[in-house]
């Protein structure tokens, strides 16, 4: 059985699931677990702090190993972000939130690494490179809007050559 835990790992950590680093020196690590006898515990990496005046999303590297996002949150405030995959890596996915309503304003980030329910197990959540940027983060409909156009504009320049 183990306990809920959170560390700051280097390239010499070697922990559940795999290796630790996502990029440069040093990776956050979270795990949810037991408290106690019996007890279960969320693991919690939480933060205040003022968001830049002109930020319009969130940006993280993340590498989970659950189903995407059944065991892991991030919310500001206490409100849960709606989290979009953006990009994939080698060990990582980076995700993205829209969070353009708090620019300017302080508020408390938290990422959390929840007990799962059944218990399934140990889940470590790896985070790094969390960011504040001024970019805004695409709807997911846009996304699939733009993948099936790109799709139908392929479909007819190959059928064109035919």
């Amino acid at each position: 059985m183990s306990t809920a835990g959170f560390a700051i790992v280097d390239s010499g950590f070697i922990g559940p699931s795999g290796g630790g680093l996502i990029d440069g020196h040093f990776t956050a690590f979270l795990m949810s677990g037991a408290a106690g006898v019996g007890g279960q515990a969320d693991a919690k990496l939480e933060q205040i702090g003022l968001i830049p005046a002109g930020t319009q999303s969130l940006l993280f590297k993340a590498r989970l190993f659950s189903a995407p996002l059944d065991y892991f949150g991030v919310s500001l405030d206490g409100q849960a972000l709606s989290l979009t995959p953006l990009q994939s890596g080698p060990n990582y996915t980076l995700y993205g939130a829209d969070i353009h309503a708090w620019a300017g304003q302080t508020a408390a980030l938290a990422f959390t690494s929840f007990y799962p329910h059944p218990q399934v197990g140990q889940i470590p959540v790896y985070l790094d490179a969390i960011e504040f940027s001024p970019q805004s983060i695409p709807e997911p409909s846009v996304l699939g809007l733009s993948a099936l156009g790109a799709l139908l504009l392929g479909w007819r320049i190959l059928g064109g050559r035919r």
